[in-house]
């Protein structure tokens, strides 16, 4: 370590060594003197030909170095752009022009609030629409600009499932007439059908009829409209004076008319008390809608309306409910109404808005949607062949529009309660085939399935569910079609089948809501293959996970009529008879087709069981003839009551036939056929069956 230190230090003492330059560094150098000469040399060179050769205009010369100016943006072009792709449903091009204007601040006014308001409806931004639409309102001035707004803040709540706030927004349009003055027409008859489609709002996932509200509405776009209709708001008249009511009577019918009801700004009680009144209605008022009102107005400015139209919309613009019985009026809150009556009043309302939607205008966009609801208005009051003329109607005369593949669905859903599963089956395919990849074409065709299901046809019903499930991933109605195949398998016979479709689809069926259902298939498949395996009876474990899934779950098992049956079915296997026999009655009313076979053969084995021999043999002569996949289980029940009845001789010729035939059940079928052989006095022919040889 000293050694080293004295040489660094006489190193330092005596300086850095003298060194030549690398040879890089030196090429370097050389390198970039070269490109210097070559540089000036061409410089040179151009000087001197700018000399030699001078240009004929210098101006035109030093243009040509400038850099091209930006070519100023067009309003009226780029918003004739961005209208034309709005219109061709380019919607991503139409809102570039849109923001382009924007941008370049050449247009921020109401008329551009309300096309972004468009496009963020057709991009589903709801909340982003209702925001344009509303500042589209707070800074117009033209009437057709502001309507058209409140049209599209209408329909946006329409798609959130709104459909009361939707018709708060649309009330005072047509109740006011003089807000549609210099308003096109078409704006005009858009509300009309918007008001009747906010009565008929209801929840896009219900199971059936399926409702418009799962299928937006497209946009209606009146670009044209909002400028034809500009009217500055400086400009309208001020709203005419009040004149007297002019209510006509209908003669021949129940209709009262309101030839005239110029009332502008009135005490909302005094308005609506006098309406009625002048209509020969006998007014009454609760306490608190007295209350409630007091310090409510209403515009009435209309003629040729409906009297009973015009109270319910005008209390309705007010939160009350008019509920009209006879001649007798009564004005109360939606608190202090019966559910039964408001029902019955909005039924009513909803079937007239609709029909007047039609009246204006039998052609507009929205009058497929139109169709559907009054299918479901009869719908809900259980009048079938009523909603099925709409359904019908609907896909007969508007069959591009979207909403067709619903009318189908719905039309099938109608024919059901009629008991016309063939007609019904052949709607349901008809709205898979419209539709083939969204959902509802699924949840039809699980129906068309559930329905060979009732006609015995399993096969029919597997191959058609394994389509649907290899297009329902993801889907909500996954779960469904799984569950659906699995109880085809158990219904086919196949219990191994049904636990692989189990297996396979476990992750969406351990779901809270498919939980119940699943592990009930799954007990009772495994219940099944344990009976196949082990003979007559069950291992013990499979029989405890049947019962802890039916005593667990037996309040949340849904699986339609064929999973009631199956449940039924398990119980019976276990013995508990009573809860078979209640489920089997339970079913048995709307079981249709050949599943009814299914679910009276089988609530006959327990009358049979239990001793009630005149109650089985009444329910299966019933099913004794009909070719039906449950027949021979129908003989073979018939075989052993005329074993119990001593009817020895009947019994034997009824085992044999269905020996011929190849019973499924070889051991019960030799049993019953020993018995009977036994009790003719044939023991050798009895001891062959109980030896598992047919006699000869």
């Amino acid at each position: 370590m000293a050694i080293e230190t004295v040489d660094q230090e006489s190193a330092a003492e005596s300086g850095p060594a003298e060194a030549p330059p690398p040879r890089r560094l030196r090429n370097l150098l050389i390198f970039g003197l070269l490109a210097s000469l070559a540089m000036f040399s061409f410089w040179g060179s151009k000087q001197i030909h700018s000399h030699l050769h001078p240009p004929d205009d210098p101006e035109e010369e030093a243009a040509k170095h400038v850099l091209p100016a930006k070519k100023p943006v067009d309003p009226t072009d780029l918003l004739a752009r961005g209208d034309n792709a709005l219109r061709q449903h380019r919607h991503i091009e139409a809102r570039a022009c849109y923001q382009e204007l924007l941008d370049s601040g050449l247009a921020h006014s109401a008329a551009m609030r309300y096309r972004f308001g468009l496009c963020n409806e057709v991009f589903g931004k709801i909340d982003d629409a209702v925001d344009s639409y509303r500042h589209a309102i707070g800074t117009s001035s033209a009437r057709s600009l502001t309507f058209a707004a409140h049209l599209g803040m209408a329909r946006c709540l329409l798609r959130q499932n709104r459909g009361d706030e939707a018709r708060l927004l649309l009330i005072p349009f047509l109740l006011d007439e003089t807000r549609q003055k210099e308003v096109h027409e078409d704006i005009v008859t858009e509300a009309f059908y918007l008001l009747a489609l906010s009565l008929a709002d209801r929840s896009a996932d219900q199971e059936e009829p399926f409702s418009f509200a799962g299928i937006p509405l497209e946009p209606l776009m009146h670009l044209e409209e909002i400028v034809d209709g500009a009217v500055d708001r400086d400009d309208v008249v001020a709203t005419p004076k009040a004149s007297p009511l002019r209510v006509q009577k209908g003669q021949g019918s129940d209709t009262t008319t309101v030839l005239s009801a110029e009332q502008p700004n009135r005490p909302a009680f005094e308005l609506l008390t006098e309406l009625a009144t002048e209509g020969g209605l006998k007014v009454d008022w609760s306490v608190n809608a007295k209350k409630f009102v007091a310090d409510r107005s209403l515009n009435l400015y209309l003629h040729d309306w409906d009297l009973r139209d015009v109270l319910e919309l005008a209390a309705d613009r007010v939160d009350l409910v008019c509920l009209i019985d006879g001649d007798t009026v009564l004005f109360t809150t939606v608190a202090e109404s019966g559910h039964k009556e408001r029902v019955a009043m909005q039924r009513g309302l909803l079937q007239r808005s609709l029909q007047n939607a039609l009246r204006v205008d039998d052609t507009h966009p929205y009058t497929p949607a139109v169709l559907l609801e009054l299918g479901n208005n009869e719908f809900a009051q259980e009048r079938w062949t009523e909603a099925m003329t709409w359904y019908t109607k609907l896909t007969r005369d508007v069959p591009t529009s979207s909403y067709v593949s619903a009318g189908y669905y719905n039309l099938g859903c109608a024919c059901l309660h009629l008991n016309r599963a063939e007609q019904a089956r052949k709607a349901f395919f008809c709205a898979m085939d419209q539709t083939p990849g969204d959902d509802l074409s699924l949840r039809a065709g699980i129906r068309a399935a559930q329905l060979y299901l009732d006609d015995d046809e399993a096969e029919n019903a597997i191959r058609h569910l394994r389509r649907v499930q290899a297009i329902a991933g993801h889907s909500p109605h996954q779960p469904l079609a799984s569950l659906t195949l699995a109880v085809a398998h158990l219904y086919a016979g196949d219990p191994a089948a049904a636990r692989k479709i189990l297996t396979q689809n476990r992750i969406v069926l351990l779901q809270e809501r498919n939980r119940a259902a699943a592990s009930f298939l799954d007990a009772y498949a495994e219940y099944r293959l344990s009976r196949a395996t082990k003979g007559a009876s069950a291992g013990d474990r499979a029989i405890n996970d049947l019962v802890e899934a039916l005593w667990l779950n037996k309040d949340e098992i849904n699986l339609g009529l064929q999973g009631q049956w199956l449940v039924a079915q398990a119980y019976a296997d276990l013995g508990f008879s009573e809860q078979a026999e209640r489920l089997l009655r339970k079913a048995q009313p709307t079981a249709h087709g050949n599943f009814r076979a299914s679910v009276e053969v089988s609530l006959a084995e327990l009358h049979a069981r239990k001793g009630e021999r005149a109650d089985a043999r009444k329910l299966l002569d019933k099913w004794v003839q009909p070719e039906t996949t449950q027949r021979p289980r129908c003989r073979f029940l018939l075989a052993r009551l005329d074993l119990e009845e001593n009817r020895f001789r009947e019994c034997a010729d009824s085992c044999a036939n269905l020996w011929k035939d190849r019973y499924s059940d070889a051991p019960a079928l030799l049993a019953t056929w020993g018995a009977a052989l036994e009790g003719l006095g044939d023991l050798d022919k009895a001891a062959k069956c109980y030896a598992g040889v047919p006699p000869e």
